[in-house]
């Protein structure tokens, strides 16, 4: 028989002699001190009940499943001298701890977004969903180990826990949208807890006797200890990587003569000013033979993004030029200017909707979409070019139209948090294809109202899941250039 069997008394009588011993009935964590398996069981079945099920509210679905992790890694620290399949669950929770904290962490970081960021938590994902199996293999044949050694014939079953979670994946690999299946696993999941709950009391009544491995620190310090890694961790990303890094330089001043002769024929025709010295020599050049200028300007107030009390922070200006030559053809300016400063800056997003993707029956593109941001710092001219510009495709999710595949252009970017004058633009040139049709160029400028989101995202990738508006960090404000060039003169819808 096993050196750490003892003829222990059973609950019954166990309960008698504590009350013959005491004037009252020992606090509950006395009791579990004294036995130490039912303080053990209750961190595993806890733990395994806050991995397993998940809530997708507020979310719990990122820490509960991580104080799972950490109560799974207290249990088996606590086991891990009982036998070499504890041990070896011991060093798998603590790796499973290790990947689920630290997508925690991650979790803060735009940097996720990253290439390299997507290709660390690719991997931590893989280990952590890895080490889960392994968890439970190793809790598996230790509880089994234990119970041969306290001489009980019947299995603990923690062997279906395994069983459990194959299927899981299963489910997820297949991609069930069914509700009976994971309703069933949800209460067969529950029944295993119970059994493993109860595996507490039916150990203490074999004798077994279970030795907690000595510890240095704590429980306690241990998860004090943990718990400051990841506030450390998520006050690094919040304070230094919830923005895009930028390469802001000085801007070069106008030097072309030829530049400056086309500036003043474009202001002549009522290209507003201060849209036209921000843009470079070659696209003023661009324009040289203008025939039209067509302007629509409106100030967007910050009650669109969710704030009250202030108005006309961001002003939205639309310039339409038409070019020479025989067919039809218009070089499209979209600018935005910040008149008032932001209450935050964090990240932000233009999704742009060009006329040659809105009336393909009409348009065609004729030079692709380019720009640039400026603003103003210790009295210079400070330029950058967007961190990203071009297409993308992604999945949009509508309540009228559900998921549908799209492909737009965005430009992503950061402003400086210590500056003025913040502003930038967005330039095509689009053809006629046929006669008849309005020009229609769409923009939609996605801002970053507050700091406070988890999981961390960009302005881009708010747009792209819908996460803006109400209750969210990110506020959506829209534009759009609209005018029927066939008429002359050629107004802007909504300023006939």
């Amino acid at each position: 028989m096993d050196k750490r069997l003892w003829n222990a008394p059973g609950d019954a009588e166990f309960d008698r002699l504590l009350a013959a011993s005491l004037p009252d009935p020992p606090p509950d964590e006395v009791a579990r001190a004294v036995t130490p398996w039912r303080r053990v069981m209750e961190q595993l079945v806890w733990g395994l009940a806050l991995t397993g099920i998940t809530l997708q509210v507020g979310g719990l679905q990122y820490w509960l499943p991580a104080l799972g992790t950490l109560l799974c890694l207290l249990a088996f620290r606590t086991l891990r001298r009982e036998n070499p399949w504890l041990r070896a669950g011991w060093m798998v929770s603590a790796v499973r701890t290790g990947a689920v904290w630290g997508i925690l962490i991650l979790n803060a970081f735009l940097w996720r977004q990253t290439p390299a960021g997507q290709a660390v938590m690719a991997v931590l994902t893989g280990v952590s969903l890895l080490t889960q199996l392994g968890q439970l293999v190793c809790l598996w044949q230790g509880l089994d180990q234990v119970r041969r050694a306290a001489g009980r014939a019947q299995g603990t079953g923690a062997g279906w826990l395994v069983v459990w979670y194959a299927g899981l994946y299963a489910l997820a690999l297949v991609r069930y949208n069914g509700l009976l299946i994971p309703l069933a696993m949800i209460g067969a999941y529950l029944l295993i807890l119970y059994r493993l709950y109860r595996l507490s009391r039916e150990m203490e009544t074999t004798g077994y006797g279970l030795h907690p491995a000595p510890s240095r620190l704590s429980d306690r310090m241990l998860m004090v200890l943990l718990a400051l890694v990841l506030v450390l961790g998520l006050a690094a990303g919040y304070g230094f990587g919830g923005r895009i890094p930028m390469d802001w330089q000085p801007a070069a001043p106008s030097a072309d003569p030829q530049a400056a002769v086309v500036r003043q024929e474009l202001a002549a025709m009522g290209f507003p000013e201060t849209v036209l010295a921000d843009l470079t020599d070659d696209e003023v050049l661009a324009c040289r033979g203008a025939r039209r200028v067509v302007v629509s300007e409106r100030d967007l107030p910050l009650t669109d993004f969710g704030i009250q009390g202030r108005q006309g922070a961001l002003r939205s200006t639309g310039v339409a030029v038409e070019l020479p030559g025989e067919r039809e053809q218009w070089k499209l300016f979209q600018h935005f200017q910040w008149m008032e400063p932001a209450p935050w800056w964090g990240t932000e997003c233009i999704q742009l909707w060009p006329v040659y993707d809105l009336l393909p029956e009409g348009w065609a593109e004729a030079e692709p979409v380019t720009g640039r941001l400026l603003c103003e710092q210790n009295g210079q001219t400070m330029t950058a070019p967007y961190a990203y510009l071009g297409e993308q495709s992604y999945t949009a999710t509508s309540m009228f139209w559900g998921e549908e595949q799209r492909r737009d252009v965005f430009a992503s970017f950061s402003l400086p948090r210590r500056a003025e004058n913040r502003r930038g633009y967005l330039t095509y040139t689009v053809q006629e294809v046929s006669d008849g049709w309005i020009v229609d160029s769409w923009v939609n400028y996605v801002h970053q109202t507050s700091a406070f989101q988890y999981p961390v995202c960009s302005a881009l990738e708010a747009r792209q899941t819908g996460n803006t508006g109400l209750n969210s960090a990110f506020a959506l404000v829209q534009d759009a250039l609209q005018f029927y060039p066939n008429d002359d003169p050629a107004v802007p819808f909504g300023e006939e």
